[in-house]
Formats: C-alpha cells, sequence, structure tokens
C-alpha cells in the first residue's frame, strides 16, 4: 500500500514539470554523486518519507432507525355469540283466596266446658253453672255425696243456669249429661256448701258428709270376723237384717233376720269357727255374691262378738254404722244385694 502511495506521487510530480513553460530554468530534482570505480552506481530514490496523515474512514455504525413496518395483524373475526339478557316477565302470585272449610262434625258427643261458680257457698244460696256441648240434648242432674241424684234439669246443649244449692249436704254435685243420637258423656263439678244440719254425727267427719237428719241410735248386735269378709246383725227402727261383707269383690248384701233352727250342712275345718247363731240361718241358707257364703268368705277366724252398735241416718236415707272395725254406709233400708262398700273410717 505503501508503494503504491510513493509510486503514484511521483507520477503527479512528473507530470507537473512536464506541463511547465519552457522559459521557466527547471529545478534541479537531484544530484548524483560520482561514485568510484569499484562502487556501482545503485539508483536510490529520494522519495520523501511517509507522514502519517490522518484518513477519515468512515466507519458504518448500525443506528437504530424507526422504520414504519406496516404488520397485517389479523382482527378478530366478528364472532356472533348469543347473550341472553333477562327480561322481566310478569309472574302471576298466587292470593290466598278464602277457601270454604268443611268442619266435620264428630259423630262422638262432646263436652268442651262445664264450670261452676262459686265453688263454695253457705247452704240455700246460689250458684251459676255454665257449659257447651256439641249435643242435641243436654241435662243437670244433681246427685249427693254418695253419687245418689235428687233432681234433674233440661238444659240446651250449651248455656247457662243459676241454681239454688240445698243445705242438705256438705258437698253437691252437680252433673252435666249430653246426649247425640245413641251416645252419651258425662262430666261432674262439685260445690262445697256450709250446711245447717239438725244433728251432729256421733263420729268426728274427716270428708265432706250430708248433714245427719236423726240422732245417733245404739243396740246389741252381733259381729263376726271372716277369712275374707264379715257379718253381723242389726237391728234399727223397724229394721232386722243380717249382712254379709265380701272383701274380694267389695261389695255388701243384706237378708231379713231368721233364726236357724236346721242342722249345718257343712263343718269348719280346723282352726275355723262356725258362724254366730244370729249369723247362721244367711251364713248356711243364702247366697253370697257368686257362691255359698262359706265358699265366698271362707269360715270365722274367731268366735261371733256382741259388741254396742251405733247407727245414724244422712239426710238422704243411707245408715252410717259403727263395727267393731271400723265405720260404714250402707243404704238405708239395708236391702242391696251386691251394693257397694264404702268404708268412711
Amino acid at each position: 500500500m505503501q508503494r503504491l502511495l510513493s509510486f503514484s506521487l511521483l507520477m503527479m510530480i512528473c507530470i507537473l514539470s512536464a506541463c511547465s513553460s519552457s522559459s521557466d530554468a527547471l529545478p534541479t530534482v537531484a544530484m548524483l554523486p560520482t561514485l568510484p570505480p569499484s562502487q556501482t552506481a545503485t539508483l536510490t530514490p529520494d522519495l520523501p518519507s511517509a507522514t502519517p496523515t490522518a484518513t477519515h474512514t468512515p466507519t458504518l455504525t448500525q443506528t437504530p432507525t424507526t422504520t414504519s413496518t406496516i404488520t397485517n395483524t389479523p382482527r378478530p373475526s366478528a364472532t356472533y355469540t348469543r347473550t341472553i339478557t333477562p327480561t322481566p316477565s310478569y309472574t302471576p302470585t298466587l292470593t290466598g283466596t278464602p277457601t270454604p272449610t268443611f268442619t266435620v262434625t264428630p259423630d262422638n258427643v262432646q263436652i268442651f266446658s262445664f264450670t261452676v261458680d262459686p265453688l263454695r257457698v253457705n247452704a240455700n244460696q246460689s250458684v251459676t253453672l255454665t257449659w257447651q256441648t256439641n249435643a242435641d240434648i243436654a241435662r243437670i242432674e244433681r246427685l249427693t255425696a254418695d253419687g245418689t241424684i235428687v233432681e234433674t234439669i233440661n238444659a240446651q246443649a250449651s248455656g247457662t243456669t243459676t241454681v239454688i244449692v240445698p243445705g242438705t249436704d256438705a258437698r253437691m254435685i252437680y252433673r252435666l249429661v249430653a246426649a247425640r243420637g245413641v251416645n252419651e258423656i258425662s262430666q261432674s263439678v262439685s260445690v262445697d256448701v256450709i250446711p245447717s244440719c239438725p244433728f251432729t254425727w256421733f263420729f268426728t267427719t274427716t270428708q265432706p258428709l250430708p248433714c245427719a237428719t236423726s240422732a245417733p241410735i245404739q243396740y246389741i248386735g252381733a259381729f263376726q270376723v271372716f277369712q275374707s269378709g264379715f257379718m253381723f246383725h242389726i237391728q234399727v227402727s223397724s229394721l232386722n237384717k243380717v249382712c254379709g261383707v265380701q272383701y274380694d269383690r267389695n261389695v255388701y248384701s243384706c237378708f231379713n233376720y231368721l233364726a236357724y233352727n236346721g242342722t249345718p250342712p257343712v263343718t269348719p275345718p280346723d282352726g275355723t269357727q262356725a258362724p254366730g247363731i244370729d249369723l247362721s240361718d244367711v251364713f248356711y241358707n243364702q247366697l253370697a255374691v257368686g257362691n255359698y257364703w262359706y265358699n265366698a268368705i271362707g269360715w270365722g277366724s274367731g268366735t261371733a262378738l256382741t259388741p254396742t252398735i251405733t247407727a245414724q241416718y244422712d239426710a238422704n236415707n243411707n245408715l252410717y254404722i259403727q263395727l267393731p272395725n271400723g265405720i260404714y254406709r250402707f243404704d238405708g233400708t239395708l236391702s242391696a244385694f251386691g251394693g257397694a262398700l264404702v268404708k268412711i273410717q
């Protein structure tokens, strides 16, 4: 490269010299020395020494240049998507419309309520009865403490009424009886009565009792305890009775007294006693409820006694009898067969 530059420079000098005018003296370019014969002349061009010259050599530098490039970007194609938009719709709302309700009237009669006011009164004062039923007909019964009906009042199926409470009982019971067809039911209420009794009971009462209507009556009778009951002989007013009580059934039966003159058909087992003489006719010749007396109540647990027996009537004609084993209530005529036994104390 350097040689090429030197040669090019030399050529340019020669060209410039030839083109100059002839009047001009040519400059001395060089003086060649004279060399001795032993030396060989060597042409050495006197070339100017190369002086580094700054040469601008363009260097290509990649400079980012914003170039608008059209890029074909595919646009989303329109796709039809079905969107369901809720549209308010009218939905009929069921409005409660009164529907006829058919009430089935039960075939059975019912008592919905039955009350009395007040619950405690003096004798011969009034109380108010109020009731409600689904019956066809009704009635109100007045009962004594032992359940005896002493008055009946016809009544409507529902209603109210005022009644006078007599002073014959310490407790008065009013029973409502409601009927429908062949069905009948009842319900009771009670009123405590402060009675004014003409007589005083011969014993201390521990429960409401009717008034005593007679003075106490005392007599000598007969009494005997048996294996499953007892028997007694009583004479009071015009009555002369022998009664037997069966424990297994809690009932009593009474018969007219007759003296026994026969021969006993059976004899008591060892360790037991035959009936007393006043009790023998009924024991051997009458029947108890369901059997002979010696089968129904067995044989005597001891011999017959002859105690003093006290009796007294109440306003309902019941007879209260005090025996060695307690006070009992019997019907006033001592005529029951299988009557319910009620022990007072």
